[in-house]
């Protein structure tokens, strides 16, 4: 594989976290009753795939001898239209998933955010050890994709605590005359 870190083994650690994130995203939406988090679970679930698809793709591009960007592999990873669209229909159902936080729907949300925060690191992790160039990219990709989750789902958790705090901090609207 070229100049890659052979020993820190990064393509199969990079394969088998975006597997496990697919596999918890997957089960999470299967289980859950609210039609919200089941469809924010599935949207990450398809994301994780994705990401794994593109780790794919870059090692065995490598593999190939095939030098070049990695804008190619990069495609437009859609979780914030997908994640607009879920919330877009949110103010309908405010009433029956926020009664006073229910722990019960938010409890998923919490594992979730910290999750892609062990993600983050991980590929922080990995970017700062590997000594190709396009490797270090790929990795820096992927943990702006685990952070862009990992927002979505903080911005999730406050909006079922809150929603009106919540509204008020997304339309950013402002006090006075």
């Amino acid at each position: 594989m070229g100049n890659f870190n052979k020993e820190l083994g990064s393509y199969t650690l990079a394969i088998k976290t975006e597997e496990e994130g697919y596999r918890f995203y997957k089960d999470a939406a299967e289980k859950s009753s609210d039609k919200i988090q089941k469809e924010t679970f599935k949207s990450f679930a398809d994301d994780e795939l994705k990401h794994k698809e593109m780790i794919d793709a870059f090692y065995s591009s490598f593999e190939k001898g095939e030098a070049g960007d990695n804008d190619n592999l990069f495609g437009v990873c859609n979780t914030l239209e997908a994640v607009k669209t879920i919330f877009a229909n949110a103010g309908e159902n405010v009433d029956s998933i926020c009664a006073g936080g229910n722990d019960d729907v938010i409890a998923p949300y919490r594992l979730a955010s910290s999750l892609e925060g062990e993600a983050i690191d991980f590929y922080k992790d990995l970017s700062s050890k590997v000594i190709n160039g396009r490797e270090k990219e790929l990795f820096e990709y992927l943990m702006r994709m685990e952070e862009a989750h990992k927002e979505i789902l903080d911005n999730m958790i406050e909006y079922l605590i809150n929603p009106g705090d919540w509204f008020f901090n997304q339309e950013r609207w402002s006090i006075g005359g």
